[in-house]
């Protein structure tokens, strides 16, 4: 039951409170405190000068906020705000005369107003297709899940606005529209010393306002130099070709060419290469958006670096009410997560020559066939001539019938982006198979070695570890390797003993190396050199390997010859993360994402488990040939942390010229007590930062618009560095 105090507290703030607007511009409205809710705005009989934007949304405090909403479709607004504390600053940014009436309403009222308003909007506009199509795209993820989904996405289509963190961040990340506007002739293209850019737009009955808007996001650009390359795949709705014809005439950079049969994207796309002249192609949509500066942000670095020959930005989506969510912060260089997941997608810039030279967009891959120019490019190319630029360029629309509304809607496309990696595979001379991995995402699957090679397993022992020990040698023993040597090392003969007299496996042998020093790495290290066979695995005592295909995995990617050092997905034993990849500049020097969380998620590109690469391991289960362990000199036993000596290693890996990859696919328990985060000292952090020091800040797999003050990725605050960086940056430790 509610108490007493909270209920007149509510009552209180559910008063609706009035303000009048006098008619001017820009004025101050009403300020409002809150603690988070739904904030109930009524504009009924208010004149607005300009229904296109009437009220934006401004902090008074710490915590910046900027949202706007508008009176195009509804003359009230629900403002779900999921910041707290803060106060809001309700201003006017047209003329505004009449009475704003303004409360806060409880979440059920403001579900019921949210669904009420959307099925009045339908009739009043008869835009029922909207229910239609998005009933039909969610009830495929289940009836009573689907439904869920369905009704919220017909209650928040135009008329529920959230104000979250992102929100806040975009308003300090991004230029503001107005400033553009008033530069939009910049010296870098006043003086056509800036590239054309074709931006070429495959086309099929495409619903006519996403059309416009498309078209609106490129002729609105700051950057003047450029030419939209349209194709139309014989649409059969006549407002296609009207839209375009009309755009075409008032823009003579608007090139349209209308094919006479529907051929599917990939043709389609062909066609409107055909037009294009620039020196670079860019792609977008035909119901996506570019923001304002993206053409002029992604010319500055080509001007800055021409020999790139391909650039790809970060992206968000944007709803049918214009509402932006879901950022994609995408790493850099990371070609093993390429394989995993299309990590390039939007907005992708290409050479026009090295496009011409791979034969454009190929027929048969409608689906995925961005994804398979992006590997054709970069068959051609070297990773220095790849960059990334860390900055949302483009608005992904969420509408049914596209992957961005659900994932589920084009399950094709993941089929046929596994065909497309395996022709890349089969191109560039590497044996493996591309097979479904988590959710919708790719696995590849390497051959083992024929015949299986032998594995030292060498596992670090501590002096209270008798018991758990016995589980890890209890495990690693069902694994049936053929060939496996179990050497046990630490500074305590006591729970080495116990294992002088076990009977194992046939093929399975043991060393006990007695009296070794009480430095993990140097026990490592010492283990390594007794050890017999030419793969090597580091492993704690408290790790239980019940996974039977752990090993297997683990060797797959070891005999690779590009890759270095192999790590696993190490959980606790209540399924909690323990280690996966390390990160660099996290924790004052770096550090292992998500350590103590269970389904790690939100604004990092890749929280799901599929291959990729890190910048570091944990030897808590690492797998390295002997020879690469060698020849990186082994761990350093002058880390006080063992963490930061595994880091330090696979540093020292890439510096050969090899990559670090971690598998989900093999999969291993921690036996210890969870720790919420990775203990460093003070001399460590400061030895690490000045012998890593080009790399400390700027690890390549972790976004710079992502802050280095958690493990959990939230946004960085104010938003660092957003200059583009090579996909060759770690390669530059190996010259």
């Amino acid at each position: 039951m509610e108490k007493p105090g909270n209920f007149l507290q509510r009552l209180k703030s559910e008063v609706p409170r009035k303000v009048l607007a006098d008619g001017a511009r820009n004025q101050p409205l009403a300020h409002v405190k809150t603690h988070g809710g739904f904030l109930l705005i009524n504009l009924n009989g208010v004149q607005v000068e300009n229904p296109s934007i009437c009220i934006e949304f401004l902090s008074t405090d710490s915590t910046p906020v900027y949202a706007k909403f508008s009176l195009a479709s509804t003359d009230q607004m629900i403002v779900q705000v999921d910041v707290s504390p803060m106060s809001l600053e309700l201003q006017s940014t047209r003329a505004m005369q009449g009475t704003i009436r303004y409360r806060w309403c409880s979440a059920s009222e403001a579900a019921i107003r949210l669904f009420t308003s959307g099925i009045i909007s339908a009739l009043r506009h008869n835009d029922w297709g909207f229910f239609f199509r998005s009933g039909r795209a969610y009830i495929r993820a289940g009836i009573l899940t689907g439904a869920k989904r369905w009704l919220t996405a017909i209650a928040r289509k135009d008329f529920l606005l959230r104000i979250t963190e992102y929100t806040a961040w975009v308003r300090l990340a991004e230029p503001s529209t107005d400033t553009h506007a008033t530069t939009e002739q910049v010296s870098l293209h006043s003086n056509d010393s800036g590239p054309l850019i074709s931006v070429v737009v495959p086309v099929y009955n495409t619903e006519e306002r996403w059309l416009r808007s498309a078209i609106e996001s490129v002729i609105r650009q700051t950057y003047s130099n450029w030419e939209l390359c349209i194709a139309d795949d014989a649409s059969t709705k006549k407002h296609v070709s009207d839209v375009l014809e009309s755009y075409a005439n008032k823009d003579s950079r608007i090139k349209v060419v209308y094919r006479k049969e529907n051929g599917h994207i990939a043709r389609a796309s062909n066609s409107a290469l055909t037009l294009a002249t620039g020196e670079y192609i860019a792609l977008l949509d035909h119901d996506d958006e570019l923001a304002p500066h993206a053409l002029e942000e992604i010319a500055k670095e080509l001007v800055r670096w021409p020999e790139t020959d391909l650039l790809y930005t970060d992206e968000d989506k944007i709803d049918s009410a214009g509402h932006r969510s879901g950022p994609v912060f995408k790493p850099d260089w990371n070609p093993d997560l390429l394989y995993s997941l299309n990590m390039v997608t939007h907005l992708s810039v290409f050479s026009a020559s090295v496009v011409a030279e791979v034969g454009g967009f190929q027929v048969g891959t409608e689906g995925s066939q961005d994804y398979d120019i992006t590997l054709r490019v970069l068959e051609k190319t070297t990773p220095n001539r790849v960059r990334h630029l860390p900055q949302i360029l483009y608005h992904w629309r969420m509408v049914p019938g596209s992957v961005a509304f659900l994932e589920s809607e084009k399950d094709y496309a993941h089929v046929q982006a596994r065909k497309v990696i395996s022709e890349h595979l089969n191109r560039t001379g590497k044996c493996a198979d591309v097979v479904k991995g988590f959710g919708n995402f790719h696995r590849i699957s390497c051959s083992l070695p024929d015949p299986a090679p032998g594995v030292s397993v060498i596992i670090a022992v501590g002096a209270s570890a008798q018991h758990q020990l016995s589980k890890c040698v209890e495990t690693i023993a069902r694994t049936g390797w053929p060939s496996l040597e179990l050497l046990l090392v630490g500074p305590d003969d006591t729970a080495i003993k116990a294992f002088e007299q076990r009977e194992l496996p046939p093929g399975t042998t043991t060393k006990l190396l007695r009296g070794a020093p009480r430095n993990r790495a140097a026990c490592f290290n010492n283990a390594a050199d007794a050890a017999a066979h030419p793969y090597i695995v580091f492993l704690s005592a408290e790790t239980l390997c019940s996974d039977p295909k752990w090993l297997a995995e683990l060797v797959r990617h070891a005999s690779r010859p590009e890759i270095g050092a192999v790590g696993a997905r190490i959980d606790y034993g209540n399924g909690r993360i323990h280690r996966w990849g390390a990160m660099l500049g996290l924790n004052g020097a770096a550090s292992f994402p998500h350590i103590d969380t269970a389904n790690p998620s939100g604004i990092v590109f890749h929280p799901a488990p599929v291959i990729q690469n890190f910048s570091g391991l944990s030897s808590d289960c690492m797998m390295l040939r002997k020879t690469v362990f060698l020849e990186a000199g082994g761990l350093d036993p002058n880390w006080m942390s063992s963490d930061l000596a595994d880091i330090d290693l696979c540093l020292r890996v890439w510096s050969l010229g090899l990559r670090v990859v971690w598998t989900p696919h093999s999969h291993v328990k921690n036996l210890n007590t969870p720790e919420a985060v990775l203990r460093l000292t003070t001399e460590d952090k400061s030895r690490f930062k000045k012998e890593w020091e080009q790399l400390a800040e700027r690890d390549p797999f972790l976004s710079p618009r992502l802050s280095r003050e958690s493990a959990h990725f939230a946004l960085a605050f104010p938003p660092l560095n957003q200059a583009s960086r090579p996909w060759g940056l770690l390669d530059e430790l190996a010259e």
